[in-house]
């Protein structure tokens, strides 16, 4: 499945109340890694090095810790489906009324 670009990707609003997309493991380990760790000691790293840094940190993951944010992806994943299918019930009973 391919994630579609942040710009691209319809905003959370009362017209469609679903955020965009599930959070992945990926993700929810990035959010885990601290950018204070990846700095260098003079405070300044570029783009292509915190690239490279995490992506070495994502190979790494221990299986327990990876266990853990699989878990919260699996959960957030049946979280989306709930409320894109609520959305959906919304949207075509919407459609019927307009017809």
């Amino acid at each position: 499945m391919a994630k579609s670009d942040a710009k691209d990707a319809p905003a959370k609003t009362e017209e469609n109340p679903v955020k965009s997309e599930p959070t992945t493991e990926y993700t929810y380990i990035l959010d885990d890694e601290t950018l204070e760790r990846l700095l260098t000691p003079d405070g300044k790293i570029s783009f292509e090095q915190i690239g490279k840094l995490i992506g070495q940190n994502w190979k790494k993951v221990d299986p327990v810790r990876l266990a853990k944010y699989t878990e919260m992806a699996k959960q957030d994943r049946r979280r989306y489906k709930q409320e894109m299918d609520a959305f959906n019930l919304r949207h075509h009973a919407r459609e019927l009324r307009k017809q």
